[in-house]
């Protein structure tokens, strides 16, 4: 989506003292994918890039908290 990292400061902000739960997985994930701005091109279209970043992203949440201790 982007050539280099990003960091989303508020996004880890706002995840600080919450108890998870998938709705809480459903809202950062969403707000990741808004907060991104990929590009169209003849490999992808942004729409598209979009969506995966909210599945990958809600992916990675549900495994960071697996690999912590968690249960889903």
């Amino acid at each position: 989506v982007a050539p280099v990292p990003l960091f989303m400061r508020a996004i880890g902000e706002g995840l600080s003292g919450q108890r998870f739960s998938a709705a809480l997985v459903e809202q950062t994930a969403a707000a990741i994918a808004a907060g991104i701005k990929p590009i169209d091109d003849m490999r992808s279209t942004a729409e598209y890039r979009s969506a995966m970043a909210e599945i990958i992203a809600a992916d990675a949440l549900n495994e960071a908290w697996v690999n912590a201790g968690g249960e889903l």
